[in-house]
């Protein structure tokens, strides 16, 4: 467990040290991710897709401050507190999500907006753009840390946005008026399995039967194209498992489960990148962004209501992540995990498309979801 310990902590202090939160203490947030120099194919359609960056030399900060990261980022650094307490971590956290709700403009407050209480997905963006997967983590972190820490529900008022949230997220998956207002594909898990992981999530004595209604409908019904999806689809049945109907869910959970566990690679226990859409693919290709990292968070999740068959694959993973993290000398670098690891020279790399590859270090997505599963890991807790 020190091991574990360690990881998490050296992720830590990459996020204060890389220079994707400027000030170093969260007051503005977090950036979306670093975009490496070196080796970066994809590195001028990045800065011409994201045209919100800062030159460090050897790499650009892609700047965009994203409300889902910075929900991710904030709750990485309130629960790292309670393991590391008197680093100032929970300072960090709090002040990550004063960003948030007082400082980013990203919150819609106008209950006769289009879409109430979303996030919009970035301070660059001028009009509403608002995506299922990004809100979903919205709604399900806010309902988190609400219930982990009450007094910041009460000062930012998080159950009800959450709620709100949840109702607009309902309204946008059920009925072809509300879901054009949204992004995302809902036939796939990436958007659709967490917009049923959040309905869990916010699901209440009034809400309840509507929402499983929507996630029993969707599960039944879906089409799961690589890997990847698996791992999503993984995720949103774990959670409608727990807060649900478990008898109902539970089956959906195993067969995502068993599934990507097939996939794994025997010898050195991963599943491979598929994701071709977004990043390059390869069975020697360890996906931090779209695979491997929602792989860890989905088996390990599965593993606490199904058993020690399931918790061996999540420790595999748990171990590999630990084994590559970054610890290069270069402060921007060091403690992080990079977009994709290439199994076979040992190194990262693999290729760069412009949101995935070896190139790109997200802060959320990639490196705080990564240490959440860590830090529940370690005080042997659902993040659910």
């Amino acid at each position: 467990m020190e091991t574990v310990k360690n990881s998490i902590k050296k992720n830590l202090e990459w996020f204060i040290n890389s220079g994707v939160m400027v000030p170093e203490n969260g007051l503005w947030g977090v950036a979306e991710r670093l975009a490496v120099k070196s080796g970066n194919r994809a590195l001028e359609l990045i800065l011409e897709s994201f045209p919100a960056w800062m030159d460090q030399g050897d790499s650009y900060v892609i700047e965009q401050r994203r409300a889902d990261c910075n929900f991710q980022t904030a709750w990485l650094f309130l629960k790292a507190e309670k393991l590391f307490p008197g680093h100032g971590y929970g300072e960090i956290g709090k002040n990550i999500l004063d960003f948030l709700y007082f400082r980013s403009g990203l919150l819609e407050r106008n209950p006769n907006a289009p879409i109430p209480a979303n996030w919009n997905w970035s301070h660059i963006k001028q009009e509403p753009t608002v995506y299922f997967d990004d809100e979903a983590w919205c709604i399900l972190i806010q309902l988190a840390i609400a219930d982990e820490f009450p007094a910041l529900n009460g000062k930012y008022q998080m159950r009800k946005w959450a709620y709100l949230l949840a109702e607009s997220l309902y309204a946008g998956v059920m009925d072809k008026e509300n879901k054009a207002k949204w992004r995302g594909t809902l036939q796939h898990p990436h958007w659709g399995a967490l917009a049923a992981m959040a309905l869990a999530q916010a699901a209440t004595d009034e809400t309840k039967e509507k929402y499983q209604a929507f996630c029993l409908d969707y599960f039944a019904h879906l089409e799961i194209p690589n890997v990847s999806e698996y791992a999503y689809a993984l995720i949103g049945a774990v959670n409608c498992t727990l807060k649900l109907d478990k008898e109902k869910f539970f089956p959906y959970a195993k067969e995502y489960a068993d599934i990507l566990i097939s996939r794994f690679d025997e010898e050195n226990g991963f599943p491979p990148s598929e994701h071709a859409r977004e990043t390059p693919t390869g069975k020697h290709l360890v996906d931090l962004i779209y695979t491997v990292n929602w792989s860890l968070l989905g088996l390990r999740e599965f593993s606490l209501i199904a058993g020690e068959e399931y918790t061996v694959y999540a420790k595999k993973l748990i171990e590999l992540v630990c084994r590559i993290q970054d610890d290069a000398d270069n402060k921007h670098f060091n403690g992080c995990w990079r977009g994709m690891y290439d199994i076979n020279t040992g190194n990262w790399g693999g290729g760069d498309l412009f949101e995935g590859g070896g190139n790109s270090i997200y802060t959320g997505w990639t490196n705080a979801p990564i240490s959440l599963a860590l830090l529940h890991e370690c005080s042997n807790a659902s993040m659910f």
